[in-house]
Formats: structure tokens, sequence, C-alpha cells
């Protein structure tokens, strides 16, 4: 899955900014409406944290990071995160619990054996994958090395001829309990990107956390994204809950998603509560859908501004009291509903460059 998440925190931007716009039109008492002009900092700032040539870098490369001939993610890092997605079947749940139970032969968890630690890899434009180059040193020595090339600011394709930016380093920092992998993308003296990727839990338990920060250089963005799941005979119940703040301009972004597979009643239940908040105002969007029907409530300052109502592929959009909105209004609706997908996925990000470490399920 390739996430723009440019795409996603401008979504976020849009339904702030024209929600703000429009609280006197909600129903019960109005608080004191967002500041278009702030709130419009906000945002541009999380997405300048995510539109550095080495966040763009690694999100066009990522997906290439690999180490040829390396036969890696077969033991417990099977568990790979992208297992407990948002698309879960009951078919799903059986392969998925089959493979994990087949993948913690050791209770140590190694993500980077020893024998592929130390080396520094470079990308060939020409079969699209990075090799080892043994000629280069200064690889961890608990780790590997990629480097990271320049990107064609309007395409995002990779620019050529190479321009060499920067590197990044993937840590082996597991333990007898935890696989864990630790990502730091530096350019210059500059780290721009520092975060882990653990895996814990049982076989019909697992949890995949995605913890640190990015930066533009100068504001940082922290980060707090966990996949889990609970599989057994009756179905199963994966959650994802996820949060991206700003603590410098007091601005957050909170996630909660929870998807319930159940075999008896061949009901799928996604409960789903997303929340803008900057300083003491919020925007949120909650509500619960079953087999593809159910309603979503849109508050601002904890009052009904909207109700999106989903019934199979389709949506419809009315005002708090039922009457049609404005197409300043819907249109802004719009874009969130549509964005709501992309914001749990901004785990696939992160995940992307280091999935060859965790076998087959980090595979879309």
């Amino acid at each position: 899955m390739d996430l723009k998440r440019s795409k996603t925190l401008a979504s976020a931007g849009l339904l702030l900014l024209a929600l703000s716009a429009c609280t006197d039109s909600t129903t019960g008492p109005a608080r004191e409406a967002f500041d278009p002009v702030t709130t419009s900092q906000d945002i541009q700032i999380v997405e300048d944290a995510f539109d550095t040539p080495i966040y763009n870098s690694m999100e066009s490369l990522g997906r290439a990071f690999r180490i040829p001939g390396a036969n890696l993610g077969s033991s417990a890092a099977s568990l790979a995160a992208s297992s407990v997605g948002t698309d879960a079947n009951y078919g799903d749940v059986v392969r998925i619990s089959e493979a994990i139970m087949n993948s913690f032969s050791s209770p140590q968890v190694i993500l980077i054996p020893e024998q592929y630690r130390g080396l520094t890899l470079v990308y060939n434009p020409e079969t699209e994958d990075y090799e080892v180059d043994e000629s280069l040193e200064g690889a961890p020595d608990n780790g590997i090395r990629f480097i990271l090339y320049a990107v064609n600011p309007l395409s995002k394709d990779i620019a050529l001829p190479l321009t060499e930016i920067g590197h990044a380093d993937l840590l082996d920092e597991s333990t007898e309990t935890a696989g864990t992998v630790r990502i730091i993308a530096i350019s210059g003296d500059i780290e721009f990107m520092n975060y882990t990727v653990s895996l814990t839990g049982t076989a019909l338990n697992p949890s995949v956390q995605i913890l640190g920060r990015v930066s533009d250089g100068t504001t940082v963005v922290e980060l707090d994204l966990t996949n889990s799941a609970s599989i057994n005979i009756g179905g199963a119940t994966v959650s994802l809950v996820y949060d991206i703040a700003i603590p410098s301009r007091n601005f957050e972004i909170s996630a909660t998603l929870t998807i319930e597979v159940s075999v008896q009643t061949e009901q799928t239940t996604v409960t789903i509560d997303v929340r803008f908040t900057e300083g003491r105002d919020s925007v949120q969007i909650a509500g619960t859908i079953v087999n593809d029907v159910g309603t979503l409530e849109v508050l601002v300052n904890g009052d009904v501004f909207a109700l999106v109502t989903q019934s199979g592929d389709g949506f419809s959009v009315t005002g708090a009291d039922g009457s049609d909105l404005t197409l300043e209004q819907a249109r802004a609706l719009e874009e969130i509903t549509d964005g709501l997908q992309e914001v749990f996925d901004t785990f696939d990000t992160f995940f992307e460059p280091v999935q060859f470490l965790f076998g087959e399920f980090g595979e879309d």
C-alpha cells in the first residue's frame, strides 16, 4: 500500500478548517471557534515534517529495503504488522493464526542475523533494488545501513543520476520477548527519523508498535502507532490505536479503530473514534459500522455537526438536525470520509522499510 502521508494530514486539516468555519451552524451551545490561521499553521508544520528530502527518500525507497539472497523474517518475526490490518475476514484470521503458530521456533527473537550485520547497501536503479557494497564502512555493528538518495520533487521517484543525501540505519534491538528494530535516518548531522518497530505478545495475541519521532530538522512530530489482535476459534478482534502529536504546538491526532470478526454471527463490526485536537478545541469522528452499515457522528467541541451514514459502498451526509449541508461543508466531509482509511494506514509508511525483516506477512 502506497500511503501519501501529506494527503492524510491535508484531509485532517481540511476538516478542521471547514468545521471551524461552520461552528455557528451546529446545534447546542457553541464554544469558541477554531482559529483558522493557527490551525492552518499547525497542519502545515505537520506536513512539513513529512515532506523533507529524507522522508521522501524513505517513502520511495523503503519498499526496496532488503538484503539480496538473505532469508530473513522466518522466525517469530513472521507476525508482521500487516497481518492485523483493517481488511480482516475469517479466512484471513485462520491463515494468519496458522502462520503465527508455526513461526515460533525459538524464544529468542533475532531480526538481523550476525552474518548480515555491518553491511552497507546501495541502490541500483537498473534493478530497482539494493545491493551490498563491501567497500563502504561505518554501518552499525548491530544492524545494516541503506544509503538514501534525492527524490524528484514532482514525480516523487528517485532522481537520476543518483545523488546521495544520507542513510538509514536499521538496528536490531531484540530481546527474548520482543522483536525490535530501530530505524534512524540521518542527513548530514541532522536526525530526521528515529523510531522502533516492536513485535510482542503471543501467537494468538500479537501486538506490533511503532514508537518514535520524525522531524523537519526543527519541529518534532511524535508517533505512537499500535496494531494488535486477539484470535480465537470464534473469530478475531483487531485493534489499531494511533497517536500523532506536535507537543510544541499542542496539536494532536488520535485515532482508534476496532474490528471484530465473528464466526457465529457472520458479522464484521468496525468501531471508529478519531480526534483532531488543538489546545482545548477538537473535531471528532466517531461511530460504529456493522457489515458496512452504520453512522458516524462528526462533532466540534463535543457538539454534533454532521452525520455520515454508510450503507454498503455508499455514504450520505446530513446536518445534525437532518438538514442538507452547504456544498462547501459537504465537500469537506467527503474529503475526510475518504481520508479516514488513510489515517489508520499511517502505520504502513513506517513499517514498510523493515517489512523484509518481519516475514511474508509484511507483504501487501
